[in-house]
């Protein structure tokens, strides 16, 4: 217990963590402090200076980074006691996150849960369909990165659920649901505003048989069977048959609406979770930067 760790390689080489309990450390390394620092204090102090330590990865395929790579950071290092303040204050604020954070994932395993059973309960009562025989299933348009903003209200998705920029216009409007196929293929994504589709993206249009929100959630209970279909290999790719093939349970609009809406109660309870975790985090950061900035 009581060890910070800090990962030696892959995208996040360098991300500080720390542990109260016993743990075994592999492709990664441990700080640990002399007697005359508190390990609190000195882990809130690394993680102050995270992108100084990021920005010293070396490598071009995987980044790494050793022990030799930030041991010259300098630490300021008042009394023992006042180490000691400093870390229980700043505490306050990681406590109350990881709290957020474990509602965040209790709240998200509910919304799981209540997803499955809400869609289950139909099953056997109404048939099932291709995809493709009720909806229009089409591939996105390429755009050219140095078209992209690295902010707007148009984001651009790619081969990721995360945005890889935004553009100027949209192809597809809010509400449609897609699937990545190609880099994180097989997650399934659906935006609240209208999105420009790059062409990793297969974009699934409901016509008037389908809510666009039920065939996402309906998607989402099968993302085993669709990510158990991606062929692996330099490129991770799912081929659009897979999702053209896909059965989906028609049910009335009316139902698919009413489904939606009481899911709406997990998703909207989620979202002011993390809007108050990301609260919490600014104020770390912020009373963070005054306590530990020594002039």
């Amino acid at each position: 217990g009581q060890t910070i760790v800090v990962a030696g390689s892959g995208a996040y080489a360098g991300f500080i963590s720390f542990w109260e309990m016993p743990i075994f450390v592999s492709d990664a390394f441990s700080v640990e402090p002399s007697p005359r620092v508190s390990p609190k204090y000195l882990f809130h102090y690394l993680k102050f200076k995270q992108k100084w330590i990021y920005e010293q990865q070396k490598g071009a395929g995987v980044p790494h980074i050793h022990g030799n790579d930030i041991s010259r950071l300098l630490i300021p290092l008042p009394s023992l006691n006042e180490q000691k303040e400093i870390a229980e204050k700043l505490d306050t604020f990681t406590n109350l996150i990881a709290k957020l954070e474990e509602e965040i994932e209790l709240r998200k395993k509910q919304y799981e849960y209540y997803r499955k059973v809400l869609i289950d309960a139909n099953r056997g009562l109404y048939k099932e369909e291709k995809l493709v025989d009720l909806c229009s299933i089409n591939r996105g348009v390429r755009v050219v990165r140095k078209d992209l903003n690295t902010d707007g209200s148009i984001p651009v998705f790619q081969n990721s659920l995360t945005p890889l920029g935004y553009f100027k216009k949209s192809n597809y409007p809010q509400g449609t649901p897609f699937v990545i196929s190609a880099g994180a293929a097989g997650d399934v994504g659906f935006s609240n505003v209208d999105f420009w589709a790059a062409d990793d993206c297969l974009c699934i249009e409901g016509k008037d048989v389908f809510n666009g929100r039920y065939i996402y959630e309906f998607l989402m209970t099968k993302v085993k069977e669709i990510k158990a279909q991606v062929r692996k290999g330099g490129v991770p790719r799912l081929s659009r048959t897979v999702i053209e093939n896909l059965p989906i349970l028609v049910i009335p609009m009316y139902m698919q609406n009413a489904i939606v809406e009481k899911l709406d109660a997990f998703t909207s309870l989620i979202s002011k979770l993390e809007e108050e975790r990301d609260l919490r985090q600014k104020q770390y950061e912020y009373y963070r930067e005054k306590l530990l900035t020594f002039e």
